[in-house]
């Protein structure tokens, strides 16, 4: 009765210990007296629930890091209707081109066309930037995990040896098996893992997709972390660290990734997949921009060949060098003020010798033309359907809102079953209800106990006496 007390109030104890699970005494019939002899303390676990539910917690982690990238890009973007998104520029600048060409000679009008333009510009390269300190935090995330990790399995290891020296002792082990727990629901955030009970209360960890985590030694995952990533910077080209363990690659994310789901491939896929597609669809838009102004046919004063409104980093822009141009896009200096342009040149000419007529708009009336005629984009996975600048970025606002709704969709589900796994194994944890009823039959049994004790002092103390 003593050790059964000292169960149920363990388990009353620990209702709230994170890993904790019930406790039960495993009882059987003494081979010398009549009798019942305790054999051990049981653990009770359901482990398909706990497998059911570290995959749950994986697809969550997964699901949350695609969602925290497209809501911080999509924000950035900003929505069509907003003045301060990238789609709200460019409505600015066409307006701001149409209100120059109505009245050429008010230089305020034409500052303000100027302003547009970079403004434009700005936005392309603050949206690039964004993309690339994503990627960044992305890999130092990966890096943190991977620590983890290795911290983790080594401490997995450790404990397994704990736990097998303790039942070849004839210890108990329950104790170390619920630490052990704890252990394996912390990896199952950034992996997909199974568990396999092995001899002698030992444990082995596998991914779901069969990288062996753990099996006697504790497997060793290899990451290096970038710490300045630009747009070039991928996978593919060997510019970013991949992926290993025990020394050997493996794929990092996607379908066919052995370690697919978890944190650390959903880290994986923001920095190889997911920000590499957004860079490649707003460098498509940039170069639009850029091809547009660039035409042989718009600006007489420009030599041929050289740059239009919207420069390379200054510079003509080279079709085959089109990654991370968004980030080195730039106004001319022909009329940046900043850069001691005159904004003039916008009625004028690039590269006008001398001022013309204030009255002549043809220029502007081209430049804002060039805004709204319709073109395809040439790159990226938008679709190559022809529309005007405006078009082609409320397109992109269209595609990053329906993403991001689509990512936040899947979280929630993902939250949703895992939340209804953990209320599933709570159900399965200690009942308070049914352990405060054994304590009082346990009390009880204690109180027929000493009365009979005391029945048979007083059975003894009258023979005495006689």
């Amino acid at each position: 009765m003593s050790r059964g007390a000292e169960v149920t109030s363990s388990n009353l104890a620990n209702v709230l210990t994170e890993g904790y699970a019930p406790r039960s005494l495993e009882l059987g019939v003494h081979s010398a007296i009549s009798g019942v002899s305790v054999l051990g303390v049981h653990r009770s676990v359901d482990q398909g629930l706990l497998g059911d539910r570290r995959l749950a917690t994986a697809e969550t982690a997964f699901a949350q890091a695609q969602a925290k990238f497209t809501a911080s890009l999509d924000t950035e973007i900003g929505a069509s209707g907003d003045q301060a998104s990238l789609a709200g520029r460019a409505a600015a600048f066409e307006a701001s081109l149409v209100a120059a060409a109505s009245r050429p000679d008010q230089s305020t009008r034409l500052d303000a066309a100027a302003d547009a333009a970079q403004h434009i510009a700005n936005k392309f390269n603050s949206i690039s930037d964004r993309i690339q300190t994503l990627r960044s935090t992305a890999d130092l995330e990966i890096s943190q995990a991977v620590k983890t990790i290795n911290t983790g399995l080594q401490k997995m290891q450790a404990m397994n040896e704990k736990i097998v020296a303790a039942q070849a002792r004839g210890q108990s082990a329950v104790g170390l098996m619920d630490q052990r727990q704890v252990l394996v629901d912390q990896l199952s955030e950034y992996l997909p893992l199974r568990q396999v009970p092995r001899d002698n209360g030992a444990t082995s960890l596998f991914t779901v997709g069969g990288v062996t985590l753990l099996d006697g030694r504790a497997a060793q995952f290899e990451f290096s972390n970038t710490q300045v990533i630009a747009p070039h910077m991928t996978l593919e080209n060997g510019l970013l660290s991949g992926l290993s363990v025990n020394g050997a690659q493996i794929i990092p994310s996607g379908a066919r990734s052995p370690i697919s789901d978890g944190k650390l491939s959903g880290l994986f896929s923001v920095r190889d997949h997911l920000s590499v597609t957004a860079q490649s669809r707003v460098d498509a838009l940039a170069r639009n921009l850029v091809e547009r102004f660039q035409s042989p046919t718009l600006d007489s004063t420009r030599p041929p060949g050289s740059a239009g409104l919207f420069t390379d980093d200054g510079a003509v822009f080279d079709p085959m060098n089109e990654v991370g141009l968004s980030a080195r896009l730039s106004l001319s200096v022909a009329v940046d003020k900043a850069e001691g342009g005159q904004p003039q040149r916008l009625r004028d000419g690039l590269n006008a010798i001398a001022f013309g007529p204030s009255g002549n708009a043809v220029l502007l009336q081209q430049l804002q033309s060039t805004v709204s005629d319709v073109t395809a984009l040439t790159s990226s996975d938008l679709p190559p359907v022809e529309r005007s600048f405006s078009g082609h970025l409320a397109n992109l606002s269209s595609v990053m809102g329906q993403e991001r709704l689509t990512s936040d969709q899947t979280l929630s589900f993902a939250r949703a079953n895992e939340s209804e796994l953990i209320g599933q194994e709570k159900e399965m944890g200690v009942d308070s209800d049914a352990e405060m009823q054994n304590l009082l039959v346990i009390e009880q049994l204690y109180a027929a106990n000493a009365r009979m004790i005391q029945t048979l002092d007083d059975m003894m103390q009258t023979l005495l006496r006689i």
